[in-house]
């Protein structure tokens, strides 16, 4: 099955799941072209599902913080190392993803369930 995301929401997720605990391959930071295997994309839908609740529906307004592929890479670099990351370190992304993108996520996790998926940035 084939999804175009758009970069920022995949960003987002990553950044996410990450400091929550899910280490998925640095590589994943740049998702055009991107091959998911069955257990690798179900385990990020789970684990997109289960941080869905933190994020809020009403629009959050942006700080400055952090945010885009080279700090994706390196909190998933950090990540697969075995760092703990702090939830700080994803700022950018709940606040991005608060609102009406929160819905792009749920639908993101929906596919992602199907299991083996090809991406492609949009």
């Amino acid at each position: 099955m084939f999804h175009r995301v758009d970069c920022d929401l995949w960003l987002c997720v990553l950044d996410l799941v990450a400091v929550r605990g899910w280490g998925p391959a640095p590589a994943y930071a740049r998702p055009d072209g991107l091959e998911l295997s069955g257990e690798d994309a179900r385990e990020l839908a789970r684990s997109i599902e289960e941080l869905l609740p933190s994020i809020p529906e009403k629009q959050l307004p942006l700080s400055n913080q952090p945010f885009g592929a080279e700090h994706t890479e390196s909190l998933l670099t950090r990540r697969a190392a075995g760092d703990q990351l702090a939830l700080e370190d994803a700022t950018a992304a709940t606040e991005l993803l608060s609102g009406s993108p929160r819905g792009d996520a749920q639908r993101l996790a929906r596919f992602l369930r199907s299991g083996a998926v090809s991406i492609s940035a949009g």
